[in-house]
């Protein structure tokens, strides 16, 4: 791949990002698709990387969701969870919504719900059927289902709002997903510290809803996919 395409991509995101839109009006190959998405990994992996051994070097942490993963399930199991369950998960509760739809905004709350519940209540995981899981469903359902009735009822008006003010929209998702990941760290750290903790998974929220938006959910999952594989591999090696 030419250099040019990385910088031109780099650049592409970077204007994207001043002014987060979307309403996309060209068409674009699958392959060159495909082709941007590595791009975008190979920029958002650098980011990271850099990122992760800039805090690692003033902050010793361990991720408890990892440690707890990988207490519970076999590595060939703590593999494909992370990259299919947890992809498809986290891409429908922080960005399928990005693109305006009743129905997209009543899935994504009712998984968020259902997450926050989860994490935050009954401090288990989304994935544990045992502790109160008829309540939590019960109650996220409740409330995806009010906000798809009431942004179904009231679409004319959201929705050009919504273009209005996207980038609000747009970059409230990146914090979102950041701040959620302040779960998987231990708590008994300073709280002002958790937010540096999940710069990562901000930069990451950055680069999936640029994907989601301009190409859809579906590259957005297979972006969030393999940015797991190479974490995963490490959980289940080491």
């Amino acid at each position: 791949m030419r250099v040019n395409s990385f910088v031109g991509k780099l650049k592409d995101v970077l204007k994207y990002l001043g002014n987060p839109q979307y309403n996309f009006n060209e068409e674009i190959k699958t392959k060159d698709k495909f082709r941007d998405i590595f791009v975008l990994y190979i920029f958002d992996f650098l980011i990271v990387i850099v990122l992760s051994v800039l805090i690692r070097q003033f902050l010793e942490v361990e991720s408890s969701g990892l440690t707890g993963m990988k207490n519970e399930f076999n590595p060939l199991e703590i593999l494909l969870f992370g990259i299919t369950f947890v992809p498809i998960f986290e891409e429908l509760v922080f960005r399928l919504w990005l693109v305006f739809k009743p129905l997209y905004l009543g899935i994504s709350i009712t998984l968020f719900s259902y997450l926050v519940l989860s994490k935050v209540f009954y401090q288990t995981g989304i994935i544990n059927i045992r502790d109160g899981l008829t309540v939590r469903l019960s109650i996220a359902v409740s409330v995806g289902l009010i906000f798809y009735f009431v942004a179904r009822s009231f679409s004319d008006h959201i929705r050009p709002l919504w273009g209005k003010k996207f980038r609000w929209v747009y970059y409230f998702s990146v914090l979102l997903f950041g701040l959620m990941h302040m779960f998987n760290y231990d708590t008994s750290h300073d709280i002002l510290l958790l937010p540096i903790l999940t710069l990562p998974q901000m930069i990451g929220g950055i680069f999936n809803g640029y994907v989601r938006v301009k190409y859809g959910f579906f590259y957005g999952v297979f972006l969030h996919s393999i940015y797991n594989l190479l974490p995963m591999l490490g959980t289940v090696l080491l």
